[in-house]
């Protein structure tokens, strides 16, 4: 292979490296907001003034176990294991470009000898 193909191949695996690098730094903000958005799930609070009785705890228990455990699971587990992901593909891209920059090196160095 060319200098030139390893060249245009570091230069991919940069662009990929730093689109994960974007796309990691939207899911934060994406994150942040979500977990803003978390005391949406109670409201409106329930009073025995708004809305009482068996049904009225049916549902604030629906909220409780379900609709809320769930809101913090995406946010504490779910989010964690995209991130995850994301780190772990950003460190095989770079390895990745380590290797190829290994590659170009060895190609330039036979190169200076011809």
């Amino acid at each position: 292979m060319t200098l030139a193909y390893y060249y245009s191949l570091l230069r991919k695996k940069e662009e990929e490296l730093q689109r994960v690098y974007r796309c990691e730094a939207k899911l934060l903000n994406s994150q942040a907001e979500f977990q803003a958005y978390q005391r949406f799930v109670m409201e409106p609070e329930l009073s025995s003034n708004t809305w009482d009785g068996k049904k009225a705890e049916k549902f604030q228990q629906i909220r409780n176990e379900d609709m809320l455990e769930s809101y913090q699971d995406i946010i504490e587990q779910q989010f964690s294991v995209v991130f995850d992901q994301l780190s772990s593909k950003a460190n095989d891209i770079k390895e990745e470009i380590y290797l190829i920059r290994q590659m170009i090196a060895q190609l330039e160095a036979q190169q200076a000898e011809q």
